[in-house]
């Protein structure tokens, strides 16, 4: 039993019966009274203290104690100083101490000394070593009587006058029931003053004094005596600062103004204060009804630090029904008890104080100044410091609010120097005055006065000669570099300077002002990346034929497209499973599957070797885009067994899933693809990727190198690059250059790279160049300076035979004709049958690139003769069509087709809804053969619902997506809505609207409109960007050493020693005028950095992006407060109600909750909790609030 609080508090321990009798009572009794709940039991302890189950372990207990207290103990030490907890008495060696003692303890020791009391009188020392030895003996087995003893302690007569808890500052058990205490029976006990050693240590050991009056004295005599010199008039006293001219203020007429009255930060201003930065809300948003509850959203770890933090930021013990009261009730009960709060106290002092820090930081100031600025610019008290403070605080927060909005009410956040930080500060004065009812001036306002006030001139001073001032500055930089300053004139050069911004108008004026941009290099080794598994896609082509309906009305399309890239022949590991479905197809009736597949193992096994076969051959091939000549040579390579190399000006996912169907459309299983990112307008790239071509690339995979990438020399180039062409010759300027630049300068230094002895290539083997040449001389027109870079091509081939690089290169210089659907001439399609008409044929893309890798065969790679010319135009060479003749007469013609084609509507159309589906019906099943259950139903366990939260969203879209490669309307839907793309609304027309846009999205455009971006971020895909993981990159505190000397600013001494103390070899700590540290680290000191570091893996399975929690109706606030695995554990329960079709209340209205299983999966736990747990902490960021 404990006796803690007269009234209020008393603990129990028993077993379950008699505890169910004593809360039976209780709860008689409060119902009698209308009163409150007094009954709360404590879980997690399963020992009896103080109470007579642990009797028999006195015994025992007796004889460790004995063993370990000393032979002799002194009884000064204890008689008049120690209140045992077994009687509330002053420790005593009287005969009537010794009897209380033994009439609650069962001891025959103290009944010997009893019986041979002149004996044992006569040895003090003995007898208070046996008495000492019963005390504790029995102490844990008996109850505190604490209202006793505090009766005792705090009695009118007995002297005391402060109460000093030694225990933690987090827990401050004694100290508060002492409080309270007090606080419960006015009149009845002496005015005592309580403590607890580690809340209260500045005020314990007289570390909060302030300086002696005589040197305030002396100080302010010192800034009179300044300001006299500095001829200025006696600056104004804070209680009357000067009223500026042409002031605002209502006191302004009379000539002077007179300061507000100082503030006062009170205990409500500290609650609602810690209630809104814990609870992460601003201060406004909080409500008179709010309750700490509430704010904490039940969470029982939150809310018992939050009440524990309350208790020690204001020294009170525990608040009856604290949790539950509305905040209104909660500040009214603080602040009556909270009678000696020291505004701020222990828990919010450090919190300001270390945002404080944050936000001066980054103006290069310190809190320190805030002080200064309110006393000087604005003439206020130590009160509007303190509350000005707490406002730059909360209103500088980063995030947002759990109730909406930014938690920062004051911009900016981070100010970038002393002006911005005079701006926030100024601001927030400004508020603060608002919210008081009083109005404010600054001493001197902006424009008032021409004459230079005090603390102007002291700030001026400190600019100049202050810590940071610029002369202190240029001192340090001479200090450091004196000894090994380097010699000639280090000034600042204003002739280079101005040099170099004329060079940047010169090429701005001359290539224009996206020239830069133009030619910016976008050569990445870490994002090339290689397709090679055409082996694999053989085995799914395999597995989805032999799956497909052997219908030939169906699937012909897709049976037709895998048959005919099998045909290429067949890796060796696909073949045995080639047979195994041959084998399968016949036993299933489906002969033709099963002859075609036979005669595909038959071929793949011949050894002949293909005449065209170019399976030892690395091409490099440029500009290979959608639709463009150089993709399908890509194609036409890859299907010939090469490994090709292709760049791209970017390697989006787009652009990569093109290239990865175009190579399983098209590869032989002995053909790789390479994708490598390069500008081929930048001559650095072409450099770059020529070294990364001839380079092996390996990593470390378990403490052994590993190639992840081959030197890879080309024996084939097809230079295909091509920029859009536009323009008339009057329009010759930056964009021809850079076309000349791609079209011709770039093919050059390309050839001339990869030509080069030391470029990896074997002497014995020669690059083989095929010249994507035009006969387009200008014949097309307004296709800027193409003509010019085709006609140059003669002169390189000519050049081969006159340069040294030519031994090592053979030339094919294909002149192209016309070809169809491509980029630079899809816009003159519509000319083709005219063109043809006039006996000029055209080509496919496919059939040109099939002729131009025929250029490539080892026929055309002749050791001598110089480059060879191949004209492939068709006739279109040297022609004398007239282009705009014949695009005259391809208008008219397309007029007139307009025109018969237009036909009245048929009357009877049917009208069809858009953005409902029409599927295929089939009849239903007639019946279903359940198999026989030898269970019971009330055994058998049911599968009612199903819920998931996943990379692809629902296990709804999931289905879609791993069963058609694609999403259906409503799973778009879905998907849209669930990433907060979408959201439905009643008004003004119902339907979806684009959160973004605002815009009503008809049903039936839904899926056209979100679906692709939908599927480009939801499953496995590239990392995105997530908190500190930024582009594949996450922080890394890399290890420097200093160069020099490093010197930093602290706020106190015991800052500054902890620093020391961290290093003391190589730092040292020097105190400055204004009471701050200079701490300085050595050279060659080591430090931590902060650098960005490649994450080893950039792809994952992650939610969809935007994945939005809140639209299953999850509280904003609760989706701030808790971990986000918490939060998809509650979304995926939802998900499972809504897929069973119940709510929660019905089903626990017919299961037992007992009989009611989920299979929730948490992984590891809280992953943000533990982050913050293991990291933050170490980083000294701020520290979880539970």
């Amino acid at each position: 039993m404990n006796f803690n609080l007269r009234g209020r508090q008393y603990a129990v321990a028993g077993t379950q019966a008699p505890l169910r009798r004593l809360h039976h009572e209780l709860e008689r009794r409060r119902a009698e009274r209308n009163g409150k709940g007094v009954y709360v039991e404590v879980p997690g302890i399963d020992v009896p203290f103080h109470s007579a189950v642990l009797h028999h372990g006195v015994a025992g207990f007796r004889t460790k104690l004995d063993a370990i207290l000393p032979d002799r103990i002194d009884p000064t030490l204890l008689v008049g100083r120690y209140i045992p907890n077994l009687v509330p008495r002053l420790f005593s060696l009287s005969r009537d101490f010794v009897v209380e003692v033994a009439e609650v303890a069962e001891a025959p020791a103290l009944n010997s000394v009893i019986e041979r009391w002149d004996d044992w009188s006569q040895r003090p020392e003995a007898l208070c070593r046996v008495l000492l030895l019963e005390l504790l003996a029995w102490q844990f087995a008996s109850p505190v009587r604490w209202i006793e003893t505090q009766d005792l302690v705090f009695a009118l007569d007995s002297g005391i006058e402060r109460f000093v808890e030694v225990g933690l500052e987090s827990q401050p058990t004694i100290s508060s029931l002492a409080r309270q205490t007090l606080s419960g029976e006015p009149g009845r006990y002496a005015a005592v003053t309580v403590a607890n050693l580690e809340a209260d240590r500045a005020e314990l050991f007289g570390e909060d004094t302030d300086p002696p009056f005589d040197e305030l004295a002396e100080a302010a005599d010192d800034g009179r005596e300044r300001a006299g010199e500095a001829g200025a008039e006696e600056p104004p006293s804070p209680s009357a600062p000067t009223a500026p001219a042409g002031a605002t203020s209502a006191a302004s007429a009379a000539g002077a103004a007179v300061a507000p009255e100082d503030l006062a930060w009170t205990p409500a201003d500290g609650l609602r204060f810690m209630l809104s930065w814990w609870t992460k809300v601003r201060i406004d948003q909080l409500a008179d009804d709010d309750t700490i509850e509430s704010l904490v959203d039940g969470a029982s770890s939150r809310r018992n630090q939050l009440l524990m933090d309350i208790g020690k930021e204001f020294g009170l013990g525990a608040i009856d029904g604290a949790a539950d009261a509305a905040l209104s009730t909660l500040i009214d009960e603080v602040a009556a008890r909270a009678r000696t709060y020291r505004a701020p106290g222990p828990v919010l002092r450090p919190t300001i104080d270390e945002q404080l820090r944050r936000v001066t930081g980054p103006a290069r100031s310190r809190p320190r100044a805030i002080d200064e600025r309110i006393a000087n610019h604005w003439g206020l008290g130590a009160g509007w410091t303190t509350v000005v403070a707490a406002a730059v605080a909360a209103g500088t927060r980063a995030g947002t609010s759990v109730r909406g909005g930014d938690l920062a009410t004051l911009s900016p956040t981070e100010p970038a120097s002393a002006e911005d930080l005079d701006g926030i500060l100024d601001a927030a004065v400004t508020a603060v005055a608002r919210a008081s009812g009083v109005e404010v001036a600054p001493l001197v306002a902006p424009g008032g006065s021409d004459a230079l006030d005090a603390a102007t001139a002291t700030a001026l001073l400190d600019t100049i000669i202050g810590a940071d001032g610029v002369l202190t500055e240029i001192g340090r930089v001479i200090t450091r570099r004196t000894s090994d300053a380097p010699t000639g004139d280090s000034s600042f050069d204003l002739q280079e300077t101005q040099r170099l911004h004329d060079i940047a108008a010169a090429v701005t004026r001359e290539l224009g002002a996206g020239w830069q941009a133009a030619v910016a290099p976008a050569f990445d080794p870490a994002r090339t990346l290689v397709i090679d598994d055409r082996w694999a896609g053989q085995r799914e082509d395999l597995a989805r034929l032999a799956n497909s309906d052997p219908d030939p009305d169906r699937d012909r399309t897709d049976r037709e497209r895998r048959f005919a890239r099998l045909g290429r022949g067949l890796a060796p590991s696909a073949i045995g499973h080639a047979r195994w479905h041959e084998r399968e197809a016949r036993r299933r009736g489906d002969v033709d599957l099963a002859d075609r597949l036979a005669r595909l193992v038959a071929e793949s096994a011949a050894t002949a070797v293909r005449t065209d076969d170019l399976s030892d051959d690395v091409a490099l091939v440029t500009g290979a885009s959608p639709g463009s000549i150089a993709a399908g040579i890509v194609a036409e390579l890859l299907g010939r067994g090469a490994t090709v190399i292709a760049t791209a000006s970017s390697l989006t996912s787009e652009r990569i899933a093109f290239f990865r169907e175009l190579y399983h459309d098209h590869a032989h299983h002995r053909a790789s693809l390479w994708l490598a990112p390069a500008n081929l307008a930048s001559f650095s790239d072409v450099d770059r990727l020529v070294e990364w071509l001839g380079t092996d690339v390996d990593e470390a995979t378990g403490g052994e190198p590993r190639i992840v990438k081959p030197a890879l020399t080309p024996t084939l180039v097809f230079p295909f690059a091509a920029p859009a062409v536009r323009g008339d010759l009057s329009e010759v300027g930056p964009s021809a250059e850079l076309e000349m630049r791609v079209l011709l300068w770039s093919v050059e230094r390309l050839i001339a790279a990869l030509a080069e002895p030391d470029s990896g290539r074997d002497p014995a083997t020669r690059l083989h160049v095929v010249l994507p040449g035009s006969p387009n001389r200008g014949t097309f027109g307004g296709d800027g300076a193409y003509g010019e870079a085709k006609a140059a091509l003669d002169a390189l081939t000519t050049r081969q035979a006159h340069e040294p690089w030519g031994e090592r290169v053979s030339i094919v210089h294909a002149i192209i004709g016309w070809v169809r659907g491509t980029g630079l001439m899809s816009g003159n399609d519509a000319l083709v049958p005219l063109v043809e008409t006039e006996g000029i044929g055209t080509w496919s893309a496919e059939e040109i690139a099939r002729e131009l890798v025929d250029l490539g065969d080892r026929d055309h790679r002749h050791a001598s003769g110089g480059a060879l010319t191949v004209d492939l135009s068709r006739g279109l060479w040297n022609s004398t069509i007239d282009l705009a003749d014949l695009a005259a007469q391809a208008r008219d013609l397309a007029s007139a087709a307009d025109i018969a084609a237009v036909e009245p509507a048929a009357p009877d159309s049917p009208v069809l809804i858009d953005a409902l589906p029409h599927p295929p019906s089939a009849p239903a099943p007639t019946g279903i053969d359940w198999p026989a259950l030898d269970l019971t139903p009330a055994d058998t366990v049911v599968i009612v619902g199903f819920g998931e939260v996943g990379p692809l969203g629902s296990a709804r879209t999931r289905f879609d997506v791993e069963v058609t490669d694609s999403l259906s309307a409503g799973a778009v839907a879905e998907l849209a809505w669930m990433c907060g793309l979408i959201r439905w609304e009643s008004t003004p027309t119902p339907g979806f609207y684009d959160v973004e846009s605002g815009e009503l999205v008809a049903e039936h455009l839904i899926a056209e409109r979100y679906e692709q971006r939908l599927l480009d971020n939801s499953g496995v895909r590239f990392l995105d960007d997530d908190g500190a993981q930024v582009d594949g990159t996450a922080p890394l505190l890399a290890s420097v050493f200093l160069e020099r000397d490093l010197s930093f600013v602290v706020e106190s001494e015991a800052q500054a020693e902890a620093f020391v103390a961290a290093d003391p070899d190589r730092t040292s700590a020097t105190p400055n005028a204004d009471g701050t540290f200079t701490v300085t680290r050595s050279a060659g000191t080591e430090i931590r950095v902060p650098r960005r570091t490649v994450l080893p893996r950039r792809v994952a399975a992650q939610l969809p992006a935007g994945f939005d929690p809140s639209v299953y109706g999850i509280p904003s606030d609760m989706i701030e407060a808790l971990d986000r695995v918490a939060v998809w554990n509650l979304v995926a329960t939802v998900d499972a109600f809504v897929d069973a079709g119940i709510e929660p209340a019905e089903l626990l209205s017919w299961v037992h909750p007992t009989e009611v299983a989920n299979t929730q999966g948490t992984g590891i736990g809280g992953i943000s909790a533990i982050r913050r747990m293991y990291v933050d902490s170490l980083l000294g960021d701020e520290a979880p609030n539970d």
